[in-house]
C-alpha cells in the first residue's frame, strides 16, 4: 500500500510533507500493530488455576420427598365424659410416664361408685339370707329322713306281729301310709333344697356383678385423672378448664422425638435398589443442609397398585432435637458408595455431546525460567452424578492429575499455560 502510494504519486508531490507524513506514520503503526502480537502472547501463556486431584469418596443417590413422624406418638383421650375441673401441665412441657395432665370433675362418677357399694352390700345380704334359707331347708331334710326311717322300722315291726296275727291287718296300713307321707315330705324338703341352692347361686351372682360395677365405677373415677401414659413432649392442647370433654375427644399428644421415621415411596422400576440399612441422609427445604442421618429399616413386600410404588422407612435418632414430627424434609438415598475422582463444574467443557476438561501437563519446549512449564491437554471424560458444585468422574482421570479449574474458554490443546497463583488449589 505504501508503494502503491508513494509511485502512484506524481514525483513533484512524493516529497511533499502531507504525503512524507502519511508515508512515515503508515510506517510506524505497521512496525506498532503488525501481526506478531497474538504470537508473542501466546508464548508468554494462559494463565490458570489448577487443582491436583486426590481420592474422593463417590456416591450415587436418588432423593425423596416425605414427612417425619415420631415412632411413639400418644393422642390423648379420656375415658368418661366430663368437665375439665384443672389441667396441670402446658404445651411443649416434656413430661414422663404418669404425669398428670388434667382432672375433669368426679362428681358423678363418685355417686356412680357409691350407688355400687350399695349394689354389692345389698347383694351380699341376699345372699346371706339364701344361704340361711338353704341352710334351715337342710336341716328340715335331716328331719324328714330321720323320721322316714324311723317309720320304715316301724312298718317292718308291724308286718311281722301281722304275720304271727298279733295285730291286724289295718295297723300295718296305716304303718305303710305313714311311710309315704314321709316319702312325700322329703322330696318336697329337696325340691325347696333345689331352689334355695339355686337362690343362694343367683345372690352370689348378683354380688360378682355388684363387685364388678364397683370396680367398673371406681376405674371411671379413676378415667377422671388423666396422667401421661408414656415419656414425651406435650404438644397442641386442645381443650381448656371449664370444657366439656366427651369419651374419645382428643385433649392433645404426646410425642417422643428422640426417633423419628420417614415413609417414602420407591417407583417399582428402582425397587431392585432397596436394600435393608442404606444409608439415608435428611436434607432441610429451607437451609439445604444435613439434619440427619439414617438408614432403611422396612420395605413393604406389596406394591401400591394405584401408583406403582414400594413404601419404605428409614429410621434416624434424633438426639439433639433437630427434627420434629411433621417436618417435611428431602431424603438422599444412598444406594452406593465408591472411591474416585471428582472435578468442580468450572473444569467441564463440551462438544456436542461429549465433556472434556484440560489437564497441566509438563511442556516440554520449556526452556529458561520465562517459558510457561505446562501445556493444556484436552481430556475426554465420562462424567457421573453431580454434588454441589462439583462432578463425578467415572472415566478419564485418576488421582495426581493437576485439572484447569479456570479460564477454560481460552485454552486449545497443547496451548502453554502457567498457574495464576505459587499454590495448587484443591
Amino acid at each position: 500500500m505504501l508503494e502503491e502510494l508513494i509511485m502512484g504519486a506524481p514525483w513533484r508531490d512524493w516529497r511533499s510533507p502531507t504525503v512524507f507524513g502519511l508515508a512515515l506514520s503508515c510506517t510506524l503503526s505497521l512496525s506498532g500493530c503488525g501481526g506478531k502480537p497474538p504470537q508473542a502472547q501466546t508464548s508468554m501463556g494462559v494463565p490458570v488455576k489448577l487443582e491436583t486431584l486426590t481420592a474422593d469418596q463417590l456416591t450415587t443417590t436418588t432423593e425423596y420427598v416425605g414427612v417425619l413422624e415420631a415412632d411413639n406418638l400418644v393422642t390423648l383421650k379420656p375415658e368418661v365424659d366430663g368437665i375439665v375441673r384443672n389441667i396441670q401441665i402446658q404445651e411443649g412441657d416434656t413430661v414422663t410416664a404418669g404425669t398428670p395432665i388434667l382432672t375433669l370433675r368426679a362428681e358423678r362418677s363418685q355417686a356412680s361408685v357409691q350407688q355400687a357399694i350399695a349394689g354389692v352390700e345389698a347383694a351380699r345380704a341376699a345372699q346371706t339370707n339364701a344361704e340361711a334359707q338353704l341352710s334351715a331347708v337342710d336341716a328340715e331334710k335331716l328331719e324328714a329322713q330321720a323320721d322316714l326311717k324311723l317309720r320304715e322300722q316301724d312298718s317292718q315291726r308291724i308286718k311281722a306281729l301281722v304275720d304271727t296275727g298279733a295285730l291286724p291287718q289295718r295297723d300295718l296300713d296305716q304303718s305303710r301310709r305313714d311311710v309315704e307321707v314321709a316319702k312325700a315330705r322329703l322330696n318336697t324338703i329337696n325340691q325347696r333344697i333345689k331352689a334355695a341352692q339355686a337362690s343362694v347361686n343367683q345372690a352370689k351372682a348378683n354380688l360378682r356383678q355388684s363387685t364388678n360395677t364397683v370396680a367398673i365405677a371406681n376405674e371411671d373415677l379413676r378415667e377422671t385423672h388423666i396422667t401421661a401414659p408414656v415419656t414425651g413432649t406435650i404438644g397442641d392442647l386442645a381443650v381448656q378448664e371449664g370444657d366439656y370433654l366427651e369419651q374419645g375427644q382428643t385433649i392433645a399428644t404426646i410425642a417422643q422425638n428422640t426417633r423419628l421415621s420417614l415413609n417414602f415411596f420407591v417407583p417399582i422400576e428402582q425397587a431392585s435398589n432397596l436394600r435393608l440399612s442404606l444409608p439415608v441422609e435428611l436434607i432441610d427445604y429451607r437451609t439445604l443442609e444435613t439434619v440427619g442421618r439414617g438408614q432403611v429399616s422396612f420395605i413393604s413386600p406389596e406394591v401400591d397398585f394405584t401408583s406403582q410404588t414400594i413404601l419404605a422407612k428409614a429410621s434416624f435418632e434424633n438426639p439433639d432435637k433437630r427434627l420434629f414430627t411433621g417436618q417435611l424434609v428431602k431424603a438422599k438415598l444412598i444406594l452406593s458408595q465408591k472411591t474416585g475422582v471428582s472435578v468442580p463444574v468450572t473444569a467441564v467443557s463440551r462438544i456436542g455431546a461429549e465433556t472434556f476438561v484440560f489437564v497441566a501437563a509438563p511442556n516440554p519446549e520449556a526452556q529458561g525460567e520465562t517459558a510457561p512449564p505446562f501445556i493444556a491437554i484436552q481430556k475426554p471424560v465420562t462424567l457421573g452424578a453431580i454434588e454441589g458444585d462439583r462432578y463425578q468422574v467415572l472415566e478419564g482421570l485418576s488421582t495426581g492429575e493437576q485439572v484447569i479449574t479456570t479460564g477454560i474458554l481460552n485454552l486449545t490443546d497443547g496451548i502453554p499455560v502457567f498457574p495464576q497463583a505459587e499454590e495448587v488449589f484443591q
